[in-house]
């Protein structure tokens, strides 16, 4: 019953073998039932548990309906079984993740990447491996071409799942260590479709260590984590954040959006480097530029000004005084 789900019907077959079956056979497996649960992950035969994880051997692309029929029974192995389910993939049988991970330009395998994978108490003892499958991920985003007409699909939910992923202190420390960052930073140069996605996430990533790093009741205007390879990545990064915020693109573009909000973090950080390098790129004229050149843009508008205001109501001398000079 459950080559329904994931397998293509002949190219003969009836309406109910193309539709009716394959719904009904994802419903059947995914209902949660603890005795239909426990026959995938029968000790002594995981005949099953492979039948379902043939799917996703498939090459070169995932059919997109099936693909969200497997995701329907596989997120409830996840919600019932996930520790016995990561120990299977991560631990006995490599191959599976490596195949997910291939798949991720599918919006169902992602979704169930995220629930699989994400770092927290109860899959603290996969540390190690889940960060394994973080670098492999990146890994299969430079290892992919952009002429693939996959490849914005794959970048954007790579990033996602990984964003999504650190759910403790422990897991937050990797995600945002030097080595995995640099990584990101590596990937930026001269490909637009990484840029806004990876800053995406090193702003959400960031956040969250910075959450994490200050008490409820605590108000600085200093962020209290050590933020030097962040600044050293983005100074080597300006002058192409410049460039593209310069390039004629469409009124409500959302790549300006990311750099913007990116460029409000790193004058977050009151580094003396970051302010002198904007100052000697004229970004603040260009962000001048952008306000003029896109007046219909009210979202632009709202970030533009969050720097401006930040910046002439910080406790920064030196960063008061160059607003000024902008200004």
């Amino acid at each position: 019953m459950l080559c329904y789900a994931i397998e293509e019907p002949p190219s003969d077959a009836n309406d109910k073998r193309t539709y009716k079956f394959p719904f009904i056979s994802s419903e059947a497996f995914s209902i949660s039932v603890p005795s239909i649960i426990d026959m995938f992950f029968d000790e002594s035969n995981d005949k099953l548990l492979r039948k379902l994880l043939s799917f996703i051997e498939s090459e070169p692309e995932l059919n997109p309906v099936l693909a969200g029929y497997f995701g329907k029974v596989f997120n409830s192995l996840i919600n019932k079984k996930r520790l016995q389910l990561l120990s299977y993939i991560l631990i006995d049988n490599r191959k599976y993740i490596e195949k997910l991970i291939g798949h991720m330009y599918n919006q169902s395998i992602a979704d169930s990447l995220s629930l699989l994978l994400k770092l927290d108490t109860e899959s603290e003892i996969f540390h190690k491996e889940i960060k394994e499958c973080s670098v492999s991920i990146l890994d299969s985003i430079y290892n992919s071409s952009p002429k693939n007409n996959l490849y914005l699909d794959l970048v954007r939910n790579s990033f996602s799942v990984l964003s999504t992923l650190p759910q403790t202190s422990n897991s937050t420390e990797f995600a945002t260590s030097e080595s995995f960052i640099m990584k990101i930073y590596e990937s930026i140069e001269n490909n637009e479709i990484i840029l806004k996605e990876a800053l995406k996430y090193l702003i959400t990533i960031m956040k969250m260590k910075i959450n994490s790093n200050i008490s409820p009741t605590e108000e600085s205007d200093i962020i209290p984590i050590d933020c030097s390879y962040i600044i050293k990545g983005a100074l080597n990064n300006m002058e192409n954040y410049k460039e593209v915020l310069e390039e004629k693109k469409e009124i409500f573009g959302r790549v300006r959006l990311v750099i913007i909000e990116w460029f409000q973090f790193l004058l977050k950080l009151r580094d003396e480097t970051v302010i002198k390098k904007a100052s000697e790129l004229k970004f603040p004229q260009t962000l001048l530029y952008l306000l003029n050149e896109y007046s219909m843009n009210s979202n632009l508008h709202l970030f533009i000004y969050r720097i401006f205001n930040d910046a002439i109501t910080s406790n920064n001398k030196h960063l008061l005084n160059t607003v000024c000079l902008w200004l």
